[in-house]
């Protein structure tokens, strides 16, 4: 399967996870303290965390890179990769909850669902378990889709 250019992977990719995990924050915002805010600063908020999850998915991406050796890694899904972002995810998502809640960057309300004995949000977590293999799914589909690599 020929290649794409680097810049159009990536920027497909960054773009859909923006996409994807704004539609995601949204909802979310209801279990964060700031949930009193106005509708225009929540979904200010919203979109820049989406920016910043759409930074996650391209480190995912540079994990997986890492670990298969191959830059196409992400057209050519398989369970390994599939099972990579999903561990991956659920690894970062943790540490960056904790440093967040450690340093106040954040804080969730009652409606929050905590994972027992490490005291994280369950929802931000799921969100990078789930959303990067769809990103990824959603990501090759478009490629394809665009005569940007032929199948």
């Amino acid at each position: 399967m020929p290649q794409p250019p680097l810049a159009t992977l990536l920027g497909t990719l960054y773009g859909i996870a923006v996409a994807v995990n704004f539609l995601w924050e949204v909802p979310q915002m209801a279990l964060y303290e700031w949930w009193d805010a106005s509708w225009a600063i929540g979904l200010l908020i919203c979109f820049q965390a989406a920016l910043g999850d759409g930074l996650l998915v391209l480190a995912l991406y540079g994990v997986g890179y890492a670990f298969f050796r191959r830059r196409e890694w992400i057209l050519q899904p398989s369970v390994a990769g599939y099972s990579l972002l999903v561990l991956a995810g659920m690894v970062i998502a943790v540490a960056l909850e904790m440093q967040a809640l450690a340093w106040g960057r954040w804080a969730y309300n009652a409606r929050m669902p905590i994972i027992p004995g490490i005291g994280v949000g369950l929802i931000p977590v799921v969100q990078m378990m789930i959303l990067p293999p769809l990103v990824f799914y959603l990501t090759r589909w478009r490629l394809l889709r665009t005569r940007s690599v032929v199948a």
